[in-house]
């Protein structure tokens, strides 16, 4: 029991591993962060996959000189007490406004999906009130529910990807030419949205670290974590384009949506769109 986290119960490194695929996959798998260059998306992504690794690296290399302490803790220890209690505000605003914006998208996606009557306010109402209950319940149910929804959530790319194979719709002649403007509009996309987001919100879990039963692992969960969310966001990526073409996925605000909106293999399956909906909505939960 660590008493500087407000008796919060250990967490097993599997656990952790399983928030933080959930929490890359987020809502990263259903926004659109940038209208060109779609065709090479997929490219972007796996060398911001790589990179990650590499940003997650250095920040548990930081929180193994401070076994047992959280971020907003070693930073006063390192930059001093007044240059670090400025980083550790900074740090809770920087996700307040993840938080907020994240709020706001997926606001507007359920409208947009499934309650275009419904008041946005209401809403988000309904999904502050479920985050506050489970957390209010504690870190280790958040963590346990975690673990049920994986199952729903691999499920659900499993049926959705088969679907689209069996329903002819997936074009993999899209995705050429391979970078035809050079590598360096990739590597601008890298840079300026896939490795800020998801990969360098990953800061997140250095506050978490004294929760984990064996810190001493939550580099190779990182890595783990980082490896299986990035390979889902590469299939995305690709099943965006080959299944709409690099134009409409571009005027797209939710291509993932757009793609599975026109798989119909017959009269018994139709719109399974909506169940992609539930779990992008799980991934921005967590």
């Amino acid at each position: 029991m660590n008493h500087g986290l407000g008796h919060v119960r250990l967490v097993s490194t599997g656990q952790m591993l399983i928030l933080m695929f959930h929490f890359l996959l987020g809502n990263a798998v259903i926004i659109n962060l940038d209208n060109e260059y779609e065709r090479d998306t997929w490219i972007a992504q796996l060398i911001a996959m790589g990179v990650g690794i590499v940003l997650f690296r250095m920040y548990t290399y930081t929180a193994e000189m401070f076994p047992g302490q959280t971020l907003t803790t070693y930073a006063r220890k390192l930059l001093g007490n007044t240059s670090g209690t400025a980083v550790g505000i900074l740090y809770i605003l920087f996700f307040l406004y993840l938080t907020s914006r994240n709020l706001r998208d997926e606001t507007e996606l359920v409208r947009v999906s499934i309650l275009e009557k419904t008041p946005s306010m209401v809403v988000a109402f309904l999904m502050v009130i479920c985050v506050i209950y489970v957390l209010w319940l504690g870190f280790e149910v958040l963590a346990r529910t975690g673990q049920i929804f994986l199952s729903v959530v691999l499920l659900v790319i499993f049926w959705g990807t088969t679907l689209l194979i069996l329903s002819g719709s997936i074009h993999l002649e899209e995705l050429r030419p391979v970078m035809s403007q050079g590598f360096k509009p990739v590597l601008s996309s890298v840079i300026r949205e896939r490795l800020p987001f998801p990969y360098g919100e990953m800061i997140c879990f250095m506050m978490f670290i004294p929760c984990v039963h064996k810190p001493s692992q939550m580099t190779r969960a990182g890595y783990v974590g980082i490896i299986a969310a990035g390979i889902v966001l590469v299939e995305v990526a690709i099943l965006n384009v080959t299944v709409l073409g690099t134009d409409i996925t571009e005027r797209s605000i939710f291509p993932l949506l757009s793609t599975f909106a026109n798989v119909q293999l017959s009269e018994y399956v139709q719109r399974p769109d909506v169940i992609i909906l539930m779990s992008v909505l799980i991934g921005d939960f967590f």
